[in-house]
């Protein structure tokens, strides 16, 4: 791992972290890790989205475009960079582009978010009974009963994330011009997917290639946001998102 310095990642405008599903029922620093403390050493100013994204793109969006308000508001920039993991990318590209928060953000960075859909949505939407799907839709939101704000819909997410859709839904929102668009992601060691996302729904403008890794592991969809707080056969994370955060600096952002 490389010795960070104090302003290496002091962008021209915020970092507002977006994270993707299951995150509201977890602490921002639980599923960021150690990628906040480090990007804030090095300079960066930190911001969380705190938006449910365990529900329809449309109304995790709505949420979303809220939440860049407030961290405007809040940091005085006008405007923010988005660095977003798994589904959170296709909401902040929905609040960018249908929900007019164009001007408010530099750029979006999406990090293994399906753009394109997953498998795994299209199985619970058209293989999954009836009644599981029920049982489904009925328990999750009592397993994270304590949060406040809106219930997940795990219905109308995975409706979201079918490939139909999500190829539908890609052409009613191209990119907005005036913000810098990048994609990356990872992989299991010798799988087209990181365990969630296929590798290929990982591409979208400014693809900078998927991440693998010395060993027979590779980096999971849980690895490449640190949720466990640990390294992965010489995959540094923090360094990760450090040179990631460097990049916007460099493009004055």
């Amino acid at each position: 791992m490389t010795t960070v310095t104090s302003t290496q990642c002091t962008t021209r405008y915020p970092i507002m972290l977006v994270h993707g599903v299951s995150a509201k029922e977890w602490t921002s620093v639980r599923y960021w890790g150690r990628i906040p403390a480090m990007l804030e050493e090095a300079g960066a100013t930190v911001r969380f989205a705190d938006h449910q994204a365990a529900r329809s793109v449309r109304d995790a969006a709505t949420e979303l475009a809220t939440e860049i308000d407030r961290v405007v508001a809040e940091t005085g920039a006008e405007r923010v960079n988005l660095i977003a993991h798994s589904k959170g990318g296709v909401d902040s590209r929905y609040a960018i582009t249908l929900l007019g928060r164009a001007p408010k953000v530099a750029s979006l960075t999406t990090i293994s978010t399906p753009h394109h859909g997953t498998g795994y949505a299209a199985l619970l939407m058209r293989w999954l009974p009836w009644p599981v799907k029920q049982i489904i839709q009925k328990w999750y939101p009592w397993l994270f009963r304590k949060r406040t704000g809106p219930a997940p819909d795990l219905l109308s997410l995975g409706h979201d994330m079918s490939p139909e859709v999500c190829a539908e839904r890609n052409r009613l929102m191209p990119d907005a011009p005036g913000v810098l668009y990048r994609s990356t992601g990872s992989a299991l060691a010798l799988r087209r997917t990181d365990g969630v996302v296929p590798t290929s729904s990982m591409r979208w403008t400014g693809f900078m290639g998927i991440r693998r890794p010395r060993g027979l592991r590779g980096i999971s969809h849980a690895d490449i946001v640190d949720i466990a707080q640990h390294d992965v056969g010489g995959f540094y994370v923090c360094d990760f998102y450090r040179d990631l955060v460097m990049g916007l600096k460099e493009v004055g952002l």
